[in-house]
């Protein structure tokens, strides 16, 4: 399991799973195309997960309470950070999501 990992997070433990649809997808997207992200990519990974995260919510926010509430999609800045496993802790509340960024690596939310 050592490697590094994305780590993405609002804070928030009330979106963790849309969080975790979220980074199955990424993870899915990073593996077929052989290709993960580098620091230098993260600010436009950031700008996509933003919008990606707002609706995501959105969507299960509006099949579970129609008519849904509105939760802005500025409140979805998530904070993106390359970890070490080892700089992954036992527990996170359920915040944070890491991705493994090489193959055949299980995802991990704390």
């Amino acid at each position: 399991m050592e490697g590094k990992y994305l780590r993405i997070t609002i804070h928030d433990n009330d979106f963790s799973l849309s969080l975790e649809w979220i980074g199955e997808l990424l993870y899915e997207i990073f593996w077929t195309e052989d290709n993960y992200p580098t620091e230098e990519k993260l600010p436009m990974l950031r700008e996509h997960i933003k919008h990606l995260w707002h609706s995501t919510y959105a969507i299960q926010d509006f099949m579970r309470f129609y008519p849904a509430g509105d939760v802005e999609e500025n409140y979805f800045n998530p904070h993106l950070e390359f970890v070490n496993f080892t700089d992954i802790p036992d527990w996170d509340n359920h915040e944070s999501i890491y991705i493994p960024m090489f193959d055949d690596a299980k995802i991990l939310m704390r």
